[in-house]
């Protein structure tokens, strides 16, 4: 018994183009901005910042995985 495979062309490819490199360069930059220049607030807001951190931390938490479902 013979069997027929078909080769498709939505083939995976594990490279790095310019645009990956650029938009993770991006997001770096953005991310260490975000906890750079929150440090005065973080300072002048005391201890709640803890409880603000924990909820937007969730709340991206459920962001993603809804983003990930809609994948």
């Amino acid at each position: 018994m013979q069997i027929n495979k078909k080769e498709s062309s939505n083939q995976l490819s594990d490279s790095l183009k310019t645009r990956h490199l650029t938009m993770m360069s991006i997001a770096g930059v953005i991310g260490a901005a975000l906890f750079v220049g929150s440090g005065s607030i973080i300072a002048a807001a005391g201890p709640a910042v803890i409880l603000a951190y924990c909820a937007g931390g969730a709340l991206v938490v459920f962001i993603m995985r809804m983003l990930g479902e809609m994948a």
